[in-house]
């Protein structure tokens, strides 16, 4: 071959790959791009990723916003957000209400089965016979008249609080330990070999139900302290406007057995968040072409053929 004919090969692959960089280019600017309010908790944060790690499969871009809860409902009045997977009920219910009823934020499926929060004790001190809030306020001592909380601002936080404050069912002689979810954790990290008596509010999916053995306490009279379940709802801005996009997030569904899984895998374990989600994914093909029935690529092909490719099912 010669010379100038090679250097006119090399020219014109040259001018291909630009061509094919340009498209591809311009296909990603072209698509769209869906964001994601994500508040600092780890379930959340890796059931987000999951669902991020699929649009992109399809063909969408995503975009991640770490911001607190206010922010976030603010963002999805505003379509400055698109969607948010953490919308706890009923602790969130009157910040969501309204936007509903307004008609701007729109709720989807629940994300979550199995969703549970409340005052908890270890297994030693459940086999003791503590296993409600009525057993509770008649052994003080046995726990230090301490009840270990999380952060001050939290529902539940100020739920039991007020249970406190108002003797209800004679938890008076309490008082709420000023703490943070690490601090709480720690100390049941602490008890926990010891087997001291400890009671804490405790919720479901958590990695703490993997690596502790715990139990929610009950309630007789069904007060807002103790065995709450939760339902776990996304949430998508009124101004989202792609019908595709909602489908998947509808059809997104799990256990706690399996949210607490990721939990433990990224926060606990401290695993990257992507690993832990793309792990998953490529796991579970059944679940995922569930989540994908009726759903679509952005141009409009299988949705399942694409996830088979990206995950080498």
């Amino acid at each position: 071959m010669t010379k100038t004919k090679s250097s006119w090969l090399q020219r014109a692959a040259m001018a291909a790959g630009l061509i094919l960089a340009g498209t591809t280019l311009a296909q990603a600017a072209s698509a769209p791009t869906i964001s994601f309010g994500v508040p600092p908790w780890p379930g959340v944060s890796v059931k987000t990723q999951i669902a991020e790690q699929l649009l992109e499969t399809l063909g969408y871009q995503t975009q991640t916003k770490n911001i607190g809860l206010p922010f976030i409902y603010r963002g999805l009045t505003d379509g400055n957000t698109d969607v948010f997977m953490g919308a706890w009920l009923p602790a969130q219910k009157d910040m969501l209400g309204p936007l509903v009823k307004k008609k701007q934020v729109i709720k989807l499926g629940s994300n979550l089965s199995g969703a549970i929060e409340g005052l908890a004790v270890p297994d030693y001190v459940w086999n003791k016979g503590i296993h409600s809030i009525q057993d509770l306020a008649a052994h003080p001592k046995m726990f230090d008249h301490k009840i270990y909380g999380i952060e001050a601002g939290s529902a539940m936080d100020q739920a039991i609080s007020k249970a406190v404050k108002d003797n209800y069912e004679g938890l008076g002689s309490y008082k709420m330990v000023p703490s943070s979810t690490a601090a709480m954790l720690a100390q049941l990290k602490h008890s926990s070999p010891k087997k001291q008596p400890m009671v804490f509010l405790g919720w479901r999916p958590h990695w703490m139900n993997i690596k502790f053995d715990i139990h929610y306490l009950k309630d007789k009279k069904g007060s807002p302290i103790a065995g709450i379940k939760s339902q776990v709802l996304t949430l998508v801005s009124a101004k989202l406007d792609d019908d595709n996009v909602k489908t998947l997030l509808d059809h997104i569904h799990v256990n706690a057995k399996t949210q607490s899984r990721w939990i433990y895998d990224y926060s606990y374990k401290k695993g990257d968040m992507s690993d832990v989600a793309h792990k998953w994914l490529a796991s579970h093909p059944k679940t995922v072409e569930k989540w994908l029935a009726g759903v679509k690529t952005v141009d409009g092909k299988s949705a399942v053929a694409a996830y088979h490719k990206a995950y080498g099912g």
